[in-house]
């Protein structure tokens, strides 16, 4: 009878072993199980196909859920959804010069145009204010854009008596510009841009012979379409097509008036 209880007792004391063993087991696995919050839930649920993958991890608890709201941040909203936008940019724009050049008797005038067409490079910066959106309307801005350009060019005056001299044909632009930038909706990166405003043109020829220098001076308007595309959050590229007219028209100097410009700018 002694040796039955203990035998008895022997077989109880590793039945509970093994069941407060499997009990620590358990407790370890679960443990072991990450907790994630509902954000890195749902960016998870968005990376993974098989949805019993998700077996293995647990939610947020109660007290963290009532705390945190789910929110999946878009890279392109926090610049396009302030009030105000800042940009700077770099444009390459077709130019060849306009109007004719005299030599110092001002008897000889020769076709500024023989200097040739070419990419005139400039420089912008500008800000955008944010006027407001709608479904049905989509999304206005209202912008002011500040814009120098600069290129130098070899040509050659020719005198009355057929001789040719060797100049440098400098020409500066500065343009002012208020645009109107529209998009079908806030989160739209692809916008249309109109434009107007006045320039003013500074072309001056310079040469080791003093007949050949000069400097002129004259203002025009300026008015224009294009299209942005934002390729990050921060980069865009545009396209305007211009359309220039100058304001004196007894000046000597003309300015192009078909006029396109390719670019691109940053935000911040």
């Amino acid at each position: 009878m002694t040796k039955m209880t203990l035998i008895l007792a022997a077989l109880l004391s590793l039945s509970l072993s093994a069941q407060a063993q499997k009990a620590s087991a358990k407790k370890v696995e679960k443990a072991e199980e990450p907790t994630l919050t509902l954000q890195q839930r749902a960016e998870l649920e968005a990376k993974l196909t098989d949805p019993k993958q998700l077996s293995k991890v647990s939610a947020a608890p109660e007290a963290q859920v009532s705390s945190e709201a789910l929110r999946l941040d878009d890279p392109y909203e926090p610049i396009t959804a302030r009030t105000f936008v800042w940009n700077f940019g770099f444009q390459l724009q077709s130019y060849q010069p306009q109007g004719r050049g005299s030599l110092g008797d001002q008897a000889t005038t020769y076709k500024l145009s023989e200097a040739g067409s070419t990419m005139l490079p400039s420089f912008s910066l500008g800000s955008l204010y944010n006027v407001g959106h709608s479904p049905t309307f989509g999304k206005f801005q209202l912008g002011l854009n500040g814009q120098v350009g600069y290129i130098s060019q070899n040509i050659k005056a020719v005198t009355s008596n057929n001789v040719a001299i060797d100049a440098k044909l400098n020409t500066t632009q500065l343009e002012g510009k208020a645009s109107l930038r529209w998009s079908y909706k806030p989160s739209s990166k692809l916008h249309l841009l109109a434009q107007a405003g006045l320039g003013q043109l500074n072309v001056s020829q310079t040469s080791e012979n003093s007949m050949a220098r000069w400097n002129q001076s004259a203002v025009y308007q300026v008015s224009g379409l294009g299209l942005e595309y934002n390729m990050t959050n921060q980069w865009l590229a545009h396209a305007n097509y211009n359309q220039k007219t100058m304001q004196d028209k007894a000046s000597e100097l003309d300015i192009q008036n078909n006029n396109f410009e390719l670019g691109a700018k940053i935000l911040w």
